[in-house]
């Protein structure tokens, strides 16, 4: 499968759960499961016998940050291992080096090597905002910022507002013009055109929370031809969320590995299946370094399946989406 880098221009806020900016990036699973919604919308059959829904013909990683330069170019931004911010890296302290979220590739590739970077940039997860950093002026530039209002809540029989009811959504908005979400999807060419109209569909959805009032929507920007850089050998850098199967995890390569666990669960969105819980899953979080020449595969889990566990208005199994989009890196501990 070819590797594409879908280019997405934020149109309206994106709901924060946790009050960080960095709920800004889509997860691989939860953009995995819209896609294929937004398949089955377009007539695609997602749970027949060719059980896409189960193995989608695609895969793609959690979303990125990209910037768009003045030349109309665009610059990547990967995920920054948890095992480079344990040390001070390039005169920042601990406590300072584990807030960098993300990196351009020539930063990147200096610290897995072990050297003090001296040049590329950084984003990194401020006091309610994303701010990007220059390390060759130590320039910081403000890329998102987080904002908290009030709401007040709608009687779902009459329409009228409760006035007594009040809540509180917290939003991270975009701030600039450069400022992009970066997907690097694989999939067929074949399938290329299909993929970049399920992404538009969702784009006019939605992603994420609060759907209904507006937030998550996108534009489509582009998709082109997705180059990895190159960090090294050795190992696999994700790009997504990852969950190894059985055969992977007996490999023995994870000894090897710096990886953080995520539990990741949620509710359904079917309609008339909104009440039920999906099974938690341990999922290797992005960043993760994988040791290894051969990138990591992972599987798709199956969360609910109406066969065995029957459940009003779940008429469908429910899948998360495990499996790994990487890059190669190398690692040279100092």
């Amino acid at each position: 499968m070819r590797r594409f880098l879908t280019v997405l221009d934020l149109k309206t806020p994106v709901v924060s759960a946790s009050g960080r900016a960095a709920d800004l990036f889509f997860r691989s699973d939860t953009l995995s499961a819209a896609l294929t919604s937004a398949l089955a919308g377009s007539g695609v059959e997602v749970d027949g016998e060719d059980r896409l829904a189960a193995n989608p013909p695609f895969r793609v990683s959690s979303a990125l940050p990209v910037l768009r330069q003045q030349d109309g170019a665009v610059c990547v931004f990967f995920p920054v291992p948890d095992v480079c911010k344990v040390r001070p890296v390039g005169g920042l302290d601990r406590k300072a080096a584990k807030q960098v979220l993300y990196a351009d590739a020539v930063w990147l590739a200096a610290v897995l090597d072990g050297r003090a970077p001296e040049r590329g940039r950084t984003i990194a997860q401020g006091p309610g905002e994303l701010v990007l950093q220059d390390w060759s002026d130590r320039g910081r530039t403000p890329l998102a910022v987080v904002g908290t209002r009030t709401g007040l809540a709608v009687d779902r029989w009459t329409g009228g507002p409760i006035e007594s009811l009040l809540f509180e959504v917290t939003d991270v908005f975009v701030v600039g013009g450069l400022f992009r979400l970066g997907v690097v999807m694989e999939c067929d060419d074949s399938f290329q055109g299909g993929m970049v109209d399920a992404f538009r569909v969702l784009g006019l959805a939605g992603v994420g929370s609060r759907r209904t009032t507006g937030r998550g929507q996108f534009d489509v920007e582009g998709c082109f031809d997705f180059t990895p850089p190159d960090l090294g050998r050795g190992h696999h850098l994700l790009l997504s969320l990852y969950h190894p199967t059985r055969e992977e995890w007996a490999s023995g390569r994870f000894q090897q590995s710096s990886y953080r666990l995520e539990q990741r669960g949620g509710f359904v969105t079917s309609p008339g299946a909104m009440t039920l819980r999906r099974r938690r899953v341990a999922m290797i979080a992005e960043g993760a370094l994988v040791h290894g020449t051969e990138p990591p595969v992972g599987d798709v889990v199956c969360v609910l399946d109406p066969a065995a566990d029957p459940a009003p208005g779940l008429r469908h199994p429910v899948y998360r989406d495990g499996r790994a989009v990487s890059i190669e890196a190398g690692f040279r501990a100092r």
